[in-house]
């Protein structure tokens, strides 16, 4: 593979987990409005969205954590190791 293909696939890899993390980000705002919305309207006296907020909330935080900050170069530093631990 040259470096161009695996510079290229590098690419595609980071800018998929970003639309992942998009995705996933647009689906918690989505639930949580429509989950306060129903709380308000129906159960005016009864709030438990704080608990979805906080339990979904930290897994989309450490979605959007995974997504941006460059772990991939960890990745590649790790990958190396292990194949020159095996002798390749």
């Amino acid at each position: 593979m040259s470096d161009i293909d695996s510079r290229r696939q590098r690419a595609t890899r980071r800018a998929d987990a970003k639309l992942s993390f998009l995705i996933h980000l647009a689906c918690f705002v989505v639930f949580i409005a429509g989950q306060a919305a129903l709380e308000l309207l129906l159960w005016p006296g009864h709030t438990s969205i704080q608990w979805t907020v906080m339990g979904w909330g930290t897994g989309v935080l450490i979605h959007g954590l995974a997504a941006y900050i460059p772990f991939g170069s960890l990745r590649e530093r790790m990958l190396r190791a292990e194949l020159r631990r095996e002798g390749a």
